[in-house]
């Protein structure tokens, strides 16, 4: 048991173990937006202006329209969600020691990481906690157990 521990790759294990977790670090991500409407600094994304657009044949104040969207996020406090199409286009990628990249193939990333600063795409460190506690490190222990031999 010593000799497994000795030839334990923590980096490695944790990489496999998040790889199988994507969908849960990119349902973090859109949680954290669309529930808080923080960036991953934890900070609250700069408020939406007032203009008006037509909705249903209807004008109205684009913050009233949005807070109807969605309230949870609060009153003129974006959540980055209209279509879907940002949120539906989010990703994971993994590296070798477990780093994990967030990002959107959406054609609105690079206007929204403009407006709102790249940040967007991280997980606040309240979110990512909360991710670690109740998803990864269960399984980081059982991974670790099955490698080792430890019960």
């Amino acid at each position: 048991m010593i000799k497994r521990l000795n030839e334990l790759d923590v980096k490695q294990q944790l990489a496999l173990v998040a790889n199988e977790h994507r969908d849960d670090f990119v349902h973090a991500l859109q949680g954290q937006l669309h529930e808080k409407g923080i960036d991953g600094t934890g900070k609250e994304l700069k408020p939406y202006k007032n203009f008006m657009v037509e909705d249903n044949g209807r004008l109205i104040n684009y913050p009233d329209l949005k807070h109807e969207m969605n309230p949870a996020v609060g009153y003129g406090n974006p959540d980055l969600f209209y279509t879907g199409s940002f949120y539906n286009s989010m990703y994971a990628d993994i590296a070798a020691d477990g780093t994990v990249q967030l990002g959107s193939t959406d054609s609105k990333e690079d206007s929204l990481n403009a407006k709102y600063g790249k940040a967007i795409e991280q997980l606040a460190p309240i979110t990512a906690t909360e991710l670690y506690n109740t998803t990864l490190h269960p399984d980081l222990v059982q991974s670790v157990k099955q490698q080792t031999g430890i019960q």
